[in-house]
């Protein structure tokens, strides 16, 4: 994983996962605000 590193495409990829889960969490955000909006 530390040879990773160095490659070129290293940085846009870990700026990629790293959208990738705040877009998956902020999706489940929204769904849980979702189902207490609709469940009250």
């Amino acid at each position: 994983m530390t040879a990773d590193r160095h490659r070129p495409g290293y940085v846009r990829r870990r700026i990629g996962r790293a959208l990738l889960a705040y877009a998956v969490a902020l999706a489940v955000g929204a769904a849980v605000v979702a189902a207490w909006w609709l469940s009250r």
